[in-house]
């Protein structure tokens, strides 16, 4: 029970704000899921797979990426915006931690091994906090240049941080969703450096380079679920006139359900498994590859 709950653009009248948590459905507390939003989102544009997870006993951690938001968005973004992105996963992450007591969620969630999703731009997000490698020259360059980021280009403090390591030792599993590498900043091979499993999502109606990314991803655990007539928003707000947006939410989020159950739960079971390797089927409209 409670009020409708409140993202930083709306409500969400089927999220209950302040409501009582369920005792945690597994051992040790509630599993995490953090997710990225796109350009110009907000932590709540992918919601339906937040409420489904926590219909599941997963809690979903959502922060606004300042600077790219509805209502703040900064356009050309400075070049700090892209190590903040990732850093965002990491100051999520302990702030959840940090939890005042009196929080009802206050050790509650356990944040040692979580998934990181990322829509659209969230995608970058992915690849900088899963282990993806920067390429310092294309970075200095555009640095100097202001080249692809606002045209002050960068002060020293700034580009050093691309050479710092962004990443988080807490996720243990990466799922892109309408987004691929970007590689003015990670040059030709800089996603060959993640060592976890990456399940990618993306729609037919919605070239992102995704071909292209597959057949680069080397010896990565990486798996390519494909949507037949899916668009970009199959993977946030839905408004997809190629797919009926219920049946995209409902693939996209039982796929991302097995997904965390495999390599956050250590699910084995043949269920779960077959559903990421494409061996159980979803849906005749879903087209599974893995590298």
């Amino acid at each position: 029970e409670g009020p409708s709950a409140e993202y930083t653009v709306g409500l969400d009248t089927e999220v209950m704000a302040d409501a009582v948590p369920a005792d945690p459905a597994h051992e040790g507390g509630f599993p995490a899921h953090v997710h990225s939003h796109g350009f110009q989102g907000y932590g709540g544009t992918s919601a339906f797979m937040a409420r489904y997870f926590a219909s599941h006993g997963i809690a979903t951690i959502a922060p606004d990426h300042t600077n790219n938001t509805l209502i703040d968005n900064a356009d050309p973004l400075g070049a700090a915006h892209y190590f903040h992105r990732p850093l965002d996963v990491r100051a999520a992450l302990d702030a959840v931690e940090e939890l005042d007591a009196s929080d009802p969620l206050a050790g509650l969630i356990q944040t040692d091994k979580v998934m990181l999703s990322g829509h659209s731009f969230g995608a970058y997000t992915i690849w900088a906090a899963g282990g993806a490698t920067y390429d310092l020259d294309n970075v200095a360059e555009m640095c100097a240049t202001g080249e692809g980021i606002r045209d002050d280009g960068c002060t020293p403090a700034e580009e050093a941080m691309f050479a710092s390591d962004l990443t988080d030792s807490r996720v243990v599993s990466l799922m892109p969703m309408a987004g691929t590498l970007r590689r003015a900043w990670f040059g030709s091979s800089g996603e060959l450096s993640v060592d976890k499993p990456v399940l990618f999502m993306g729609g037919s109606n919605d070239a992102v380079g995704q071909v292209d990314q597959f057949e680069e991803m080397g010896d990565i655990d990486f798996t390519w679920m494909e949507l037949e007539g899916g668009c970009h928003q199959t993977f946030a707000l839905g408004s997809c006139t190629s797919l009926d947006p219920e049946l995209g939410f409902h693939i996209v989020q039982t796929a991302a359900l097995a997904f965390i159950r495999v390599t956050v739960l250590g699910d084995e079971s043949e269920q779960s498994v077959g559903i990421i390797s494409g061996e159980v089927s979803l849906s005749d409209i879903v087209t599974t590859k893995k590298r």
